[in-house]
């Protein structure tokens, strides 16, 4: 890589933050391959299944990333980064320093105009200033307030931080029948029905003849997202409700079907990130996601502006 100009990129498949750099720093790829930027992606995984490598082959070749991505799963290239970030950018100029960096979203235009100099630098004849504008991707500080949080639905991290809201607390990687009791809080999920609370996430443990076990949740958000897995080589349906009620055209994420019968429901046919809401404004609500089968597994939530 001596003499060219170096993008490192941690992220990996189901951080929905870092699915929103990704148009930027493909579109980067196409713009400055040919004057001597190289970009790697350094897949690190969050959850157990994405260290799976068909499973990283089907998302990268989904998500159309042409360059190479490298399958970090044991932390080795994360630890001699000393990163601590998904995503994280290091920019390494043509003699093999590290120029820049950047953790999580945003700053786009910034980090463009300086792998612009890290060409011009290493021969490269390269226009000067971004086309992106400044302060793209920044929340005002009163929706940050206001948004909540990513939860992790396994015992690993979501003890530390209590984000099971029922009373019963963690009854970790053991069948538990929960009950929910209605008083929801935001920033907490709630069970209801028999779940199992895994390290990584929640695995419902028990088949029902009809949607009776479910995960609560109070948010303040534009969009949910959640990454959820089948446990078995067989799709998933589960039924969505928003506020109480099946989600409208106008609400309901990519990934949520509407039915003949006005019910919204979820396909699940492989482990990934699904959006299950895009609403018009930021608002609060309520979301609900029933299962009925004992393959179903949920990991964490996160939300957008």
């Amino acid at each position: 890589m001596r003499g060219k100009v170096v993008l490192i990129d941690f992220w990996t498949y189901t951080c929905v933050n870092c699915v929103r750099t990704l148009p930027y720093i493909k579109q980067w790829d196409t713009s400055y391959r040919d004057q001597g930027l190289v970009i790697i992606g350094v897949h690190s995984p969050e959850f157990q299944f994405e260290r799976e490598l068909a499973n990283v082959q089907r998302a990268v070749d989904g998500f159309n990333v042409k360059y190479a991505v490298a399958l970090d799963n044991d932390f080795a290239t994360w630890k001699n980064f000393r990163n601590r970030y998904w995503p994280a950018k290091y920019l390494i100029d043509k003699d093999g320093y590290i120029r820049y960096r950047h953790f999580g979203e945003g700053a786009y235009a910034e980090t463009e105009e300086q792998l612009q100099e890290l060409l011009r630098e290493a021969g490269g004849v390269v226009a000067l200033g971004s086309q992106i504008p400044r302060g793209e991707g920044v929340y005002a500080d009163s929706a940050l307030r206001d948004l909540t949080i990513e939860l992790y639905l396994g015992h690993k991290r979501g003890s530390y931080y209590t984000y099971l809201g029922n009373p019963e607390g963690y009854k970790t990687d053991t069948p538990y029948s929960y009950q929910d009791y209605g008083l929801h809080f935001r920033n907490q999920f709630y069970l209801q029905g028999s779940w199992t609370i895994a390290e990584d996430g929640v695995e419902h443990a028990r088949a029902t003849p009809g949607y009776e076990d479910y995960i609560a949740l109070k948010y303040t958000a534009r969009t949910v997202n959640l990454v959820l897995k089948p446990l078995t080589d067989e799709s998933l349906r589960s039924l969505i409700t928003l506020d109480g009620a099946p989600l409208t055209a106008a609400a309901k994420g990519d990934d949520v079907v509407i039915e003949a019968d006005g019910k919204s429901y979820l396909v699940v046919r492989e482990p990934r990130l699904y959006n299950l809401v895009k609403d018009q404004h930021l608002a609060s609500r309520e979301l609900k996601i029933y299962a009925d089968s004992p393959a179903f597994a949920a990991f964490a939530f996160t939300f957008g502006r």
